[in-house]
């Protein structure tokens, strides 16, 4: 399991993306829950635009 805190230490360009991925919302990252983005990854190539598109339509502006 990896937290908010060390995800954004390990990953400070990608901090955006952790409310993403964690899917429970109990500020960790678990197995499945990693698993789970990997697949995501896989099956939507434009992962980055198509996310961050979203992300930007909901008023959320994010940097990166």
């Amino acid at each position: 399991m990896a937290s908010k805190s060390e995800w954004d230490s390990a990953r400070p360009t990608w901090k955006w993306l952790f409310d993403h991925i964690d899917k429970d919302k109990n500020g960790q990252l678990d197995r499945a829950e990693y698993k789970a983005w990997q697949t995501y990854k896989k099956e939507h190539p434009d992962w980055h635009k198509s996310l961050r598109d979203s992300l930007n339509q909901g008023s959320v502006k994010q940097r990166n």
